[in-house]
């Protein structure tokens, strides 16, 4: 549990400097917590951060495109 904790703070920390969408962090730290449950943290994190990532960049596609 104590390695969980120190990867979602650096984690959080990371995402933050980089200035990632909110989607791409809260997703990060979903699948870090799933993740956790198996002992693969980082794994379920970055699968996270980049599910939430491509639906951001979907959205901000969507909103791109003339009507």
């Amino acid at each position: 549990m104590k390695t969980t904790v120190t990867t979602l703070v650096f984690l959080a920390a990371a995402w933050a400097s980089a200035g990632c969408s909110s989607k791409a962090f809260y997703g990060g730290m979903i699948g870090a917590g799933v993740g956790g449950l198996q002992g693969e943290t980082i794994s379920g994190a970055l699968i996270g951060a980049g599910v939430g990532g491509m639906i951001d960049q979907m959205e901000e596609e969507q909103e791109e495109k003339p009507k």
